[in-house]
């Protein structure tokens, strides 16, 4: 990947999360995806880590109600 078709991902994922978009979000993913948000877990719900398009669902469904609330 070139830094141009980089920046394209980068800003086509930025755009489907605002929209909501979490087929493109998983689209722009490898399968084995890992994210992970350094903190203490009791008080920051989303933070640790989690692997693939499940734990992607997971983390993205507590971020959605976590926004939703604010």
């Amino acid at each position: 990947m070139n830094e141009e078709s980089n920046l394209l991902t980068i800003q086509q994922l930025y755009a489907a999360f605002r929209k909501g978009d979490m087929k493109t979000i998983l689209s722009l993913q490898a399968k084995d995806v890992e994210w992970s948000v350094a903190a203490p877990a009791d008080l920051i719900p989303w933070a640790g880590p989690v692997q693939g398009y499940d734990g992607l669902m997971r983390f993205m469904k507590i971020m959605g109600r976590i926004a939703g609330s604010s």
